[in-house]
């Protein structure tokens, strides 16, 4: 970590990370990401994956966002992004 920026995004990456259930937790570590925008965008990767295997396998669904749709999700981390680097 060389600058502020970069310890603003760490901050924000484990910040939404910890606030993952477990499943999608796990899936988005498991990407490896390096920014936040990065688990953000895996966040929304395990959520269509999820969805799209709900709905050909015809179950109820198991994963729903907490903070509601994933891409509200990503446009809000990256508008934090853009304001820290601001």
């Amino acid at each position: 970590m060389t600058d502020f920026d970069q310890l603003m995004d760490l901050n924000l990456e484990e910040q939404f990370e910890g606030s993952l259930y477990p499943d999608v937790k796990a899936f988005v570590c498991s990407r490896e990401p390096k920014i936040a925008a990065e688990s953000a965008k895996a966040d929304d990767l395990y959520f269509r994956m999820t969805k799209l295997h709900l709905e050909n396998a015809h179950y109820a669904p198991k994963y729903s966002p907490k903070f509601g749709p994933q891409q509200n999700v990503t446009h809000l981390i990256q508008c934090v992004a853009d304001l820290v680097s601001t």
